[in-house]
């Protein structure tokens, strides 16, 4: 290589060089520039970072507060809400008991309208004249009158008096002789406003001269009806008192069976609590078991209890078969409710009053607000006490089955059974110094109803009978009037 081409050749190494050194001069530069420049993005990105995390922290430590804040109102709202529901509470539940009320209030109401849809769906013209009619018959049609006359003895004396039951038809015809030939009790005029014969006003004005005096008394009766299906009553004299006589039996032994049956209904129900069953008792021997052996807490309430008769000790006159059977008969006090309801009988009455006291009748008249102090009854009182033994009858399967049979089958049918066959009656008569009753309620189908006769009638008698039965045959047909629409 010549020396010129050398020298070249040196020149442009030389210029590489240079130019290398150059470009790696100007790379360094570049690059601490750049990494100067993305340093200073940093600090500043970590600058930015630390004042959001300051913010942020700031925003974590208010919201941790604001946390605090809501979870402690949450709290007072919780315990104002619990607080709250309290009061709502009580005041739902008073809300409740006023909804009731008007529920009840309603229910009233529909009642009355069915009731007076019942009654008022019917001829009732026909019904308000029926019962002018029966008032009329109970007030004018009775055969007998009391007669009191004095005391032979002391005959000055206005305190003692004898009395006597006299045919009021003897009566009008011993007036119609006293008096004078031609004597005029009425004018033609009156006559003719009459719409009667002469004969018929003569007997009526005769009638009403006996009535008119002093020693004449026209007897008391009583009469109270009510519908069992719609609380419609009609009563005449309700409240006048009598002697209860006989018909306070029924009533009376209603009070025990209910006792008797709430005792044996409360053992069985304790059993059945705790999964036992009653031992049975098989009381005719026959090998099949008759009822549930109870163990009372009033040892007296058992009925089953057997009783040995001595006319000594136990005989009592009136009405009964008891007082004529042997010594030495077998009862159960059971046995003597159903002798009280069918024939009346004393002995059985009184043994049951001797074993069980009157605590319990009571406490039955006193709840239907029925006074039955001395011996007394009205006519309406016997109306809510019959209306009691009709729910036993109907509730009670036991003792209200034995109640209802023994009803069907009393005695001296002669008033109320004999006025509404053939329907069936529960009832309980009454006949005493002063008293001559029939009580009952009368199952005329699916519509029973409530009757009690009283009255001072003690005399009896067909015709006694036949006038009291007349008025219960119109109260009967009273009742099937309002259901013949």
């Amino acid at each position: 290589m010549s020396k010129k081409a050398k020298i070249a050749l040196f020149v442009l190494l030389g210029v590489l060089v240079a130019a290398i050194i150059s470009a790696a001069a100007l790379i360094i530069h570049d690059t601490v520039s750049t990494r100067a420049h993305v340093i200073s993005e940093l600090e500043k990105k970590n600058d930015e970072l630390a004042k959001s995390s300051e913010r942020l922290e700031m925003s974590l430590s208010q919201l941790e507060n604001e946390k605090k804040r809501l979870e402690i109102e949450v709290a007072e709202l919780e315990a104002k809400l619990s607080n709250a529901g309290e009061s709502f509470a009580a005041e739902i539940s008073g809300l409740r008991a006023d909804i009731e009320a008007k529920m009840a209030e309603i229910a009233a109401l529909e009642t009355d309208i069915a009731k007076y849809r019942t009654v008022f769906n019917i001829d009732v013209r026909a019904q308000a004249q029926l019962i002018d009619e029966i008032v009329s018959y109970i007030e004018t049609a009775c055969p007998y009158v009391r007669v009191f006359t004095p005391d032979p003895e002391f005959p000055d004396d206005p305190e003692k008096m004898t009395e006597s039951w006299r045919l009021l038809s003897e009566l009008v015809a011993e007036e119609q002789a006293k008096l004078e030939e031609g004597a005029e009790l009425f004018t033609e005029e009156e006559l003719a406003m009459s719409g009667l014969s002469a004969e018929e006003l003569t007997t009526a004005r005769l009638r009403e001269l006996v009535l008119a005096r002093e020693d004449v008394k026209y007897p008391s009766v009583s009469i109270y009806y009510e519908d069992l299906a719609t609380g419609y009553h009609f009563d005449y004299n309700a409240d006048v008192p009598y002697n209860s006589a006989s018909v306070i039996k029924a009533p009376y032994l209603l009070s025990l069976l209910k006792a008797v049956s709430e005792e044996e209904k409360a053992y069985l129900d304790a059993l059945s609590e705790k999964g036992e069953v009653p031992e049975m008792i098989d009381d005719d021997g026959d090998g099949t078991p008759d009822r549930a052996k109870i163990e009372y807490s009033d040892p007296t309430l058992d009925l089953y209890e057997k009783v040995i008769y001595t006319k000594a000790e136990m005989y009592k006159d009136g009405s009964g078969k008891i007082q004529e059977m042997e010594d030495g008969t077998e009862f159960s006090y059971l046995d003597f409710v159903k002798y009280t309801l069918e024939y009346s009988d004393n002995v059985a009455y009184q043994a049951l009053r001797k074993r069980f006291g009157f605590s319990k009748m009571s406490a039955l008249a006193y709840k239907l607000g029925v006074n039955i102090q001395s011996n007394s009854m009205s006519a309406r009182g016997a109306g809510k006490l019959f209306s009691e033994i009709y729910k036993f009858t109907e509730e009670d399967e036991t003792y209200g089955k034995i109640m209802a049979e023994s009803m069907k089958k009393a005695n001296h049918t002669v008033i109320i059974p004999f006025g509404v066959s053939p329907d069936k009656a529960l009832h309980k008569y009454g006949w005493d110094e002063d008293s001559y009753h029939d009580a009952a309620v009368v199952l005329s189908g699916d519509k029973p109803y409530v009757l009690a006769v009283f009255s001072d009638l003690d005399k009896g008698g067909n015709e006694i009978n036949l006038y009291l039965r007349e008025i219960v045959k119109m109260i009967h047909k009273l009742h099937r009037g309002f259901y013949n629409s």
